[in-house]
């Protein structure tokens, strides 16, 4: 840059203007200082383990037919149990998202009627920043598929970011579901 003279660098007061013009907020043409974007929080996955937790129960050895993307067992006789879903956002810190919330249906894609679990938000030691959600058992219909879905909101945005969601693969909404085992 610029390409008429390529290998040849700035001159020295070229490479000074433009570096005063970032100091100075790197306005546009209009005057306008830009704004960093905003991107939605990031759900990245999830642990779910028992309310000791000391036994996984997502790991793929405790899923239908042992597929990672299937729905995992819960054990029966399980009263509740943690979903742990890591979230990352680029601006706004964990602990201060507005919402964070687990969904459950027994519907794949309809969520109208779902049971919602409000997570906690824990900083644990030489772990990091993480949001649980205590999931009872109680009205949970053994052998039946419930799906999930988790939401979040960082406070920048009108809707909740949501996942997985309803155009998303078969496959995530699988991963994200469990049987409560009879």
């Amino acid at each position: 840059m610029p390409q008429d003279n390529i290998g040849t660098g700035l001159p020295a007061s070229d490479i000074q203007h433009v570096g005063q013009w970032i100091m100075n907020g790197a306005k546009n043409a209009s005057g306008v200082t830009p704004s960093r974007p905003d991107l939605e929080p990031l759900i990245q996955y999830y642990i779910a383990v028992n309310s000791t937790f000391n036994v996984e129960f997502s790991g793929e050895n405790n899923r239908v037919d042992s597929v990672i993307y299937n729905s995992f067992y819960v054990p029966s006789g399980t009263t509740n149990f943690y979903m742990a879903v890591p979230v990352t956002d680029d601006i706004t810190p964990l602990s201060e998202m507005l919402v964070n919330k687990l969904y459950l249906s027994t519907s794949v894609d309809d969520f109208s009627a779902a049971q919602i679990v409000q997570a906690t938000y824990f900083d644990i030691p030489g772990q990091g920043p993480i949001w649980i959600a205590n999931v009872s058992t109680t009205g949970i219909t053994p052998g039946t598929i419930y799906y999930m879905r988790y939401g979040v909101n960082d406070g920048h945005h009108v809707n909740n970011t949501v996942f997985p969601e309803d155009a998303s693969n078969a496959y995530y909404k699988s991963y994200w579901s469990f049987i409560l085992q009879p």
